[in-house]
């Protein structure tokens, strides 16, 4: 038995070099035998790769990776004013860093980096690479954009408690680590799910974003309307 078991994680990283990656040992013989795969748009029309373009932190961070061709796409949809557009005046991602808080960096850092099952690939043309969900690793890679190199040094830190892999039902993934006398629950998933089941949110009140309040979406009658297709959260 033990040799199998051996035999099919060889199997398995020889087939990770041809890009053909099997999440399942007893599905490596199935997968190396394939001489036809079918598959959606995305790996067909584009690169099969994913990234971070943008997005909202709290209630009025808002950014961009490309801060023209994000205004120049405003400038040419049409407008619902019914809709609430969080990203009207957006930052540059590499002003990200600098316009929050560190403790709010810090949760974005851990939950990114810890709540994830993509691991790292080998160094392409000078870039590390991440193998894995192709959001997942989009945003670890958003943390290399924002100069975070500490990814693997949280993942051996964390003392991980239970682990909420990800599923069609729940829309979501989670991870439950210990955290000082305490315990954090990081999560991700369907935004629409997520701000659904969210009990508060962080509201950046000054110009500078260093001073921020924490809003009680249970007691609050604020309608978020934000057009978002992902989501991170933590309690």
């Amino acid at each position: 038995m033990l040799l199998l078991i051996t035999a099919l994680a060889y199997a398995t990283t020889r087939m990770l070099k041809d890009n053909n990656l099997v999440r399942v040992l007893s599905a490596c013989e199935t997968m190396g035998n394939a001489t036809t795969v079918c598959s959606d748009k995305t790996g067909t029309l584009t690169q099969n790769k994913m990234t971070v373009v943008a997005g909202t932190i709290g209630l009025s961070v808002s950014f961009v990776r490309d801060v023209d061709a994000h205004s120049l796409d405003l400038q040419n949809s049409p407008r619902n004013s019914t809709n609430i557009t969080p990203l009207d005046k957006p930052i540059s991602l590499h002003q990200l860093k600098s316009a929050l808080p560190e403790s709010v960096l810090n949760l974005l850092n851990e939950s990114i980096a810890i709540n994830s099952t993509a691991f790292e690939g080998e160094v392409e043309n000078g870039k590390r690479t991440f193998v894995g969900s192709k959001t997942e690793t989009a945003l670890l890679g958003f943390l290399l954009d924002l100069n975070f190199d500490n990814i693997k040094e949280l993942r051996e830190s964390a003392e991980i408690k239970q682990l909420f892999p990800f599923s069609s039902e729940r829309k979501a993934m989670g991870i439950v680590i210990k955290f000082q006398s305490k315990y954090r629950f990081y999560v991700k998933g369907a935004s629409e799910v997520l701000l659904q089941k969210a009990e508060t949110i962080v509201n950046f009140e000054s110009d500078d974003k260093t001073t921020f309040s924490v809003i009680n979406l249970t007691k609050s009658s604020l309608i978020i309307r934000f057009k978002i297709n992902y989501c991170l959260g933590f309690l």
